[in-house]
C-alpha cells in the first residue's frame, strides 16, 4: 500500500529489526502492547535489554534448565494422569500452567503451584528479601 512497506527477506527483517539499524518503529508497534517487541523508545528498550542481557545470556541459560525440566516433567505426568481419569487432557491447560510456574520461579524465586493444584492460583508467590541490610 502506499503507506505500509512488506518484507520477505530473514536477512533484512534482522537488519531493520536491530536497535542499532537506524529504524524507527511504527506505531503499528503500539498494539503489540507492553513487552521488549513493541518498545519505540530507544532508550527506554536500551535499559530494558541491560537489565535482561545477564540472565538471558547463552551461558546463563543453562542454569535454569533443570527448574524448567522439573515443570515440564510435572505436566507431562499431570496430563497423563488427567487422559487416565478422563480419556483426554487438556493441553492448553497444563502448558498454561507450565508456563505461568516456569515464570513465577524465574520471576518471583517461587512457583505459583498451578501445576501441583491443577487449577489456577490466586496466591501471589512470597518473595524474599535476600538484600542484607546489616
Amino acid at each position: 500500500s502506499p503507506n505500509e512497506v512488506g518484507i520477505n527477506s530473514p536477512d533484512a527483517v534482522r537488519i531493520i529489526q536491530k536497535v542499532s539499524g537506524g529504524f524507527d518503529k511504527s506505531a503499528w508497534y503500539d498494539m503489540t502492547g507492553p513487552g521488549m517487541l513493541g518498545m519505540r523508545d530507544r532508550e527506554k528498550h536500551s535499559r530494558r535489554r541491560r537489565l535482561l542481557a545477564h540472565p538471558l545470556s547463552n551461558s546463563s541459560l543453562p542454569a535454569f534448565e533443570p527448574l524448567i525440566q522439573a515443570k515440564v516433567d510435572l505436566a507431562m505426568d499431570q496430563m497423563e494422569t488427567e487422559n487416565r481419569k478422563l480419556g483426554y487432557t487438556d493441553v492448553h491447560k497444563w502448558f498454561s500452567f507450565m508456563a505461568t510456574d516456569i515464570i513465577g520461579d524465574l520471576t518471583f524465586g517461587s512457583s505459583f503451584r498451578m501445576l501441583e493444584q491443577g487449577r489456577v492460583s490466586v496466591i501471589i508467590p512470597h518473595v524474599s528479601d535476600s538484600t542484607n541490610t546489616s
